[in-house]
């Protein structure tokens, strides 16, 4: 995971030596009415516990190389929700992201957003009749759409969250993956970047006009 985001900025950085881009920070507040943890979700023991909603905050930084495609960073805090059965969760998400924009009106977008990265997940789940799950971490990933009207964001994101929670007790482990969809609203801010130009000396031009000069004189 680690290498993925190393690769992912150095494919930001070496595109912007090529192009010009512009860059945007969005600010997102979000809630997640519909959420659940999947223990072994790959298992043939596969168990669902539903979540009530839960409330997060997400600030992201995208470069614009083309006029239509946004690659950035982002970070996801899912605050405190209470798992049914099991207990209290919450995440901390890094990812790298990609959002292709389609302009319908002046200022107004529709857009795409899919997300990659890591994610830590703490939490006070017991297994076993009382044995303390120890904290997880994993995969992170969303995907989903949205609005965006004169600078104000409307979202719908799906995130996922797998993680390995081992007993600090025992051998025991379980697998467990958490999703969630969120509805987004949020503020785009934009940040251009200013243009170097260089400045060209048309010599030819230069000698021209001093040989026009010097035969005026003679």
């Amino acid at each position: 995971m680690r290498k993925l985001l190393i690769l992912s900025l150095c494919l930001i950085f070496a595109a912007s030596a090529y192009a010009q881009p512009t860059a945007d920070a969005v600010l997102k507040i979000g809630v997640a009415p519909s959420s659940q943890i999947n223990n072994n979700p790959t298992g043939n023991n596969a168990q669902r516990y539903d979540a009530d909603p839960g409330y997060s905050i997400s600030p992201e930084v995208y470069l614009y190389f083309t006029d239509n495609l946004g690659i950035g960073l982002g970070f996801s805090q899912m605050f405190d929700r209470y798992i049914r059965d099991r207990g209290d969760l919450n995440s901390s998400n890094f990812y790298f992201a990609f959002r292709p924009k389609f302009k319908v009106l002046e200022k107004e977008y529709v857009y795409i957003i899919g997300q990659v990265g890591y994610g830590m997940m703490k939490h006070n789940f017991e297994a076993n009749g009382g044995e303390v799950l120890d904290d997880g971490d994993g995969l992170y990933y969303g995907v989903g759409g949205g609005i965006d009207l004169h600078n104000f964001i409307v979202e719908l994101l799906y995130t996922s969250n797998k993680a390995v929670f081992k007993s600090i007790d025992s051998d025991y482990e379980e697998e467990d993956e958490y999703t969630m969809m969120t509805i987004n609203i949020g503020y785009r801010f934009s940040m251009p970047i200013a243009k170097k130009e260089k400045k060209e000396v048309k010599s030819g031009a230069s000698e021209e006009l001093k040989l026009q000069e010097y035969s005026e004189e003679e």
